[in-house]
Parts: structure tokens; C-alpha cells; sequence
């Protein structure tokens, strides 16, 4: 028997204690949910922002190594999240979910601890220069 198998999410029973660890703070994430082509001009598409509790904090250098970034600690943040947030698509490049953070925009790029089955996983999004997006 585990604790998932109870109706236990781990993640939200000891989040309080990591505190020290990571931040806890407030996240809006962007669901993509396509590609809108308007003449010829392809334009990604999100549904309206959900707002909801994750750990922040910068990623570890063996992570930003493994995923090509890095020297880029500012740019890239680590988020546990009790949702399940969609990196981009690493063959065409689009896709992938945004976070709203900080005054700024995140673009997920990465999930390198997925915890579905129990309910939470880890996220690393690149702070981009994107407009906030207007929900389709």
C-alpha cells in the first residue's frame, strides 16, 4: 500500500516543511492548446490561466547541464507543481505550456521529475520576452 494509493499527495503534505528548501509561491500556468495560422502567420493559442501554489527555486548546475542551459541560472527556474504542466516539443520546437511568475512569462521547457501517478512533478521553464497571452 502507498501513500498515493490512500489519497495521499506527499508533495502538498510536506510543502510546508521544505519551505527552507524552495520558495513557496503563487503561479498563474497557460495551457497550449494549438496553433491558430492567421494568413500564413502561425500564432500559438492558450486557455485562460489557472493560478495555483508552486515550489521555485533555481536549478541545480548537473541540471542545467543535462538540459543545455548552462550560465543561464537567471533565466531558468525549477517549479513543483501539484498540476500537470506540458513542456514544448522537442522535434518542432512549439507547444509547451506557460507560466506566469514574477512579473514575467516562463516558457516550459522540460520535466526532468515526473510525478504524475502521485499527483505532482517538477518543471524547468526559460523566462522569455513573450507577451502575456490573451486565453482563446
Amino acid at each position: 500500500m502507498t501513500l498515493e494509493s490512500l489519497g495521499i499527495n506527499l508533495n502538498v503534505a510536506v510543502g510546508d516543511f521544505l519551505h527552507p528548501f524552495y520558495n513557496r509561491v503563487e503561479i498563474e500556468y497557460f495551457r497550449y492548446i494549438g496553433m491558430e495560422n492567421r494568413k500564413g502567420e502561425r500564432t500559438p493559442r492558450y486557455a485562460a490561466p489557472v493560478t495555483i501554489m508552486a515550489g521555485e527555486q533555481v536549478p541545480d548546475p548537473a541540471l542545467l547541464e543535462k538540459v543545455n542551459k548552462v550560465n543561464d541560472s537567471r533565466v531558468v527556474r525549477q517549479f513543483w507543481v501539484d498540476a500537470e504542466i506540458r513542456p514544448n516539443s522537442r522535434v518542432d520546437n512549439i507547444g509547451g505550456d506557460l507560466i506566469s511568475y514574477d512579473g514575467a512569462m516562463w516558457y516550459v521547457i522540460s520535466h526532468p521529475d515526473d510525478f504524475r501517478q502521485a499527483g505532482w512533478m517538477s518543471v524547468l521553464a526559460v523566462k522569455t520576452l513573450e507577451p502575456r497571452p490573451e486565453p482563446a
